[in-house]
C-alpha cells in the first residue's frame, strides 16, 4: 500500500505529546510524562521572554497520516551586540523515525532559511549534526578553547568509583578501588591548587537555580588517580563566606550589572536581565538543582555565578558546572571569589568535579592559575550562522564573544 504523503509544518503547542513521543522513541532524553511534558513546552515556548516581540516558528513537525513523525525545535533567545537587540532561534532536539529520514534534511533547510531570526544557534551539536550544519554553512564558534573544560575534582573517592564504573569494572572493585586510592589523589589533587579566592568585601551571595563525562580519562585501576584526579580547586577565605538568595530575588541589581555589562565592549551577549535569568534557571530552582552565588562590593552587584548539578546516573558521576559567569569588567578579584565560592558549593553538596566550560580569556586565565585538569570535548558543540551583515562580519573575531553554558539550549533541555 502506497505511503500517504509527508508534511512539513509549523509546530504548535497542541502537538507536544505526539513530538515528545518522537524523540524518546529515538533515544533522546525528554520528559515522556504527558504533563511534565506539556510544563516544560509551555515554559519553553509559551513563557519564553524572546516570544514577546518578533515571533518566530517554535519548531518544525513531519507528519504522516496524521501522526507526527519527526520534530526540529526552534527555541528564541535575545541576546544583544553593541546595545542592539538580537534575536537568536537556537536548534534544538531534531529526530526523525526510521522510513522518514528523507525529511530531516528539508527541516534542517527550513530552520536555515528563516528570516525572522538575526542569528542561528546550535550549541550542543553532536559530530553528526555539526556536519550537517556545515553543509549548511554554519561555522564552528570562534573559541577553540570552548573544546577545553577545565575541572577540579572535589571527590577523589567518588570521581575515581564513577571512572571504574564508566570503564565496566565490577561495582565492588570499584568501591575498594576508589577507597582505596583516594588518598594518592587526594595528594595529588590538592598539590595542583584551587580555582579562585574569596577577598574582603567580594563576599558571593547565592541565589537558587539548579559532570561532563570521564570519557576523556584513560583510566586503569592502578593508573587513574595519578593520571587523572590532580587538582583541587579552592581556598576560602574568613569575611568572604558564600550567602544563598532565591532566584526570585534576582531583581534590579542584576538588571543594573546587565546594563553596565552590555555597554563593557563590542561582545555579543545572551540577554542577562533579571527576567531572563529567572525564566532560565526556573526549572533548576524548582528541582533544587541550581544555586547562583553574588559578589557585592559597597552594597552594588558586581558580579555573580550560576552553578548547576547534575549527575550520569549509570556511572553515579555528580558534577557541578559553570552555568554563567558574568563580572563587572572582568574583575579578576571577584571572578576568584566566585570561582572559589563555587568550589565550597560543590563539595557542600556532594559534587566530584566541578567543570568550567567557555568564557573569555580573562576569566579563563583567572582559572587556569590554580593549574586545573583539562579534559577535550570530542568535537566543538557551539556553532552559528549570522543572518545579518553585521553580524557576519563581527562574529568572526573571538573577541566578539561571551560563550558560556548559558548560551543556546546548553542548560535549558
Amino acid at each position: 500500500m502506497p505511503r500517504s504523503p509527508v508534511l512539513l509544518r509549523d509546530a504548535r503547542l497542541e502537538d507536544c505529546e505526539r513530538s515528545v513521543a518522537v524523540l524518546a522513541r529515538n533515544g533522546l532524553v525528554v520528559p515522556t510524562d504527558p504533563e511534565a511534558a506539556r510544563r516544560s513546552w509551555e515554559w519553553l515556548w509559551g513563557r519564553n521572554p524572546a516570544m514577546a516581540g518578533r515571533q518566530l516558528p517554535m519548531g518544525w513537525v513531519l507528519e504522516s497520516d496524521s501522526d507526527i513523525v519527526g520534530f526540529f525545535g526552534n527555541i528564541p533567545r535575545r541576546y544583544h551586540y553593541e546595545g542592539r537587540d538580537v534575536l537568536a532561534g537556537v536548534g534544538s532536539s531534531w529526530a526523525v523515525d526510521p522510513g522518514f529520514r528523507s525529511g530531516a534534511r528539508p527541516m534542517l533547510a527550513t530552520w536555515f532559511a528563516q528570516r525572522e531570526a538575526d542569528l542561528l544557534l546550535a550549541t550542543t551539536a553532536m559530530q553528526s549534526v555539526g556536519r550537517a550544519l556545515l553543509k549548511f554553512s554554519a561555522v564552528p564558534m570562534p573559541q577553540a578553547s570552548y573544546q577545553q573544560v577545565l575541572y577540579w575534582v572535589l571527590d577523589a573517592a567518588g570521581f575515581l568509583q564513577s571512572a571504574l564504573r564508566k570503564k565496566e569494572v565490577r561495582a565492588p572493585l570499584t568501591r575498594a578501588a576508589g577507597f582505596a586510592l583516594s588518598p594518592l589523589a587526594t595528594a595529588v589533587v590538592t598539590a595542583r591548587g584551587r580555582p579562585g579566592r574569596l577577598r574582603a568585601g567580594l563576599e558571593p551571595d547565592v541565589v537558587r537555580a539548579p559532570l561532563t563525562s570521564a570519557a576523556g580519562l584513560a583510566l586503569s585501576p592502578l593508573a587513574t588517580p595519578v593520571l587523572t584526579a590532580r587538582g583541587r580547586p579552592g581556598r576560602l577565605r574568613a569575611g568572604l563566606e558564600p550567602e544563598v538568595v532565591d532566584l526570585s530575588e534576582v531583581g534590579e541589581q542584576f538588571d543594573d550589572l546587565w546594563r553596565r555589562k552590555n555597554a563593557e565592549e563590542r561582545r555579543l551577549y545572551a540577554s542577562r536581565t533579571a527576567e531572563d535569568l529567572r525564566w532560565h534557571f526556573e526549572p533548576g530552582a524548582q528541582a533544587g538543582t541550581v544555586e547562583v552565588l553574588c559578589c557585592r562590593r559597597h552594597g552594588r552587584l558586581d558580579g555573580y555565578v550560576v552553578v548547576l548539578r547534575t549527575e550520569t546516573h549509570d556511572i553515579g558521576l555528580v558534577r557541578a558546572k559553570i552555568a554563567d559567569l558574568l563580572v563587572a569588567d572582568d574583575d579578576a578579584r571577584v571572578v576568584d571569589a566566585l570561582l572559589a565560592g563555587a568550589y565550597q558549593w560543590g563539595r557542600s553538596n556532594g559534587c566530584h568535579v566541578l567543570e568550567l566550560t567557555g568564557l573569555p580569556p580573562a576569566i579563563r586565565t583567572v582559572a587556569e592559575r590554580s593549574r586545573p585538569l583539562i579534559r577535550a570535548l570530542p568535537t566543538h558543540p557551539f556553532l552559528y550562522k549570522a543572518l545579518t551583515p553585521e553580524l557576519q562580519v563581527a562574529l568572526e573575531a573571538e573577541e566578539a564573544w561571551y560563550p558560556s553554558l548559558y548560551d543556546g539550549d546548553t542548560t535549558l533541555v
